[in-house]
């Protein structure tokens, strides 16, 4: 495994909403809800 960026998360403020792309993986993005505490 290189050091290269391993994850990746872009927040929305406005949704409370964290998107999440782990491994370099960009195509599975996963989304968390901070309103619901889960993952979507």
């Amino acid at each position: 495994m290189t050091s290269n960026t391993q994850w990746s998360v872009l927040y929305n403020n406005t949704q409370l909403t964290a998107e999440i792309a782990i491994r370099r993986d960009w195509q599975t993005v996963h989304t968390y809800s901070l309103k619901t505490n889960e993952l979507q």
